[in-house]
């Protein structure tokens, strides 16, 4: 007991109070809490940065797909104007590389597996938009699957695209009926 009284009285006579002591550690112990949240907020912040541009490449995947199915939208409207065609409108059974300016489906996938389709691959341009290229450092590509669902009725597009995205190859797929309009 004495000795624990000597200590109180030599910290009384240096002119501190017994609980000083006691505030540094709660303010140690704040600083490192506060530095942790911090540490925390960051990583979190960078883990954000990481995945939006992850969702960005998925986004324009999503929009070559869906740009695929509109480009056969547009030749069957382009071709069912025209009163000398008829069904199919320009839109025949097979894998098709297909650019936003094609006006029909000329250009055949050289393999119907898009994962190895070498004349599949979209080159992004100087005006933002992507062509086909045989670029095989891009990181997309895309093929329409045109097939007959009912023999002069309708017709199935699929639009796949794939994307890599850290050196794996993930893929999107739209599928659209296109219906001869005539009957």
């Amino acid at each position: 007991m004495l000795g624990l009284n000597k200590g109180k009285n030599d910290i009384k006579k240096r002119g501190l109070s017994p609980d000083e002591g006691q505030t540094y550690i709660e303010v140690i112990i704040a600083t490192g809490i506060i530095s942790l949240a911090l540490l925390a907020l960051v990583s979190l912040g960078f883990s954000g940065f990481k995945l939006t541009g992850l969702s960005a490449k998925k986004l324009v995947a999503y929009n070559l797909a869906s740009e695929g199915i509109e480009i056969c939208e547009a030749i069957r409207m382009d071709q069912w104007l025209d009163e000398n065609n008829d069904w199919p409108y320009g839109l025949l059974n097979d894998s098709w590389v297909l650019d936003y300016d094609s006006t029909s489906t000329v250009v055949a996938a050289e393999n119907t597996d898009l994962s190895i389709c070498d004349n599949c691959f979209l080159c992004k341009q100087a005006d933002e938009s992507f062509k086909s290229c045989s670029d095989s450092s891009v990181i997309y590509k895309r093929m329409v699957t045109i097939t007959e669902v009912e023999a002069n009725k309708e017709k199935k597009a699929v639009s796949e695209v794939l994307y890599r995205e850290k050196d794996k190859w993930r893929s999107v797929k739209l599928e659209a009926r296109l219906l001869n309009w005539r009957q």
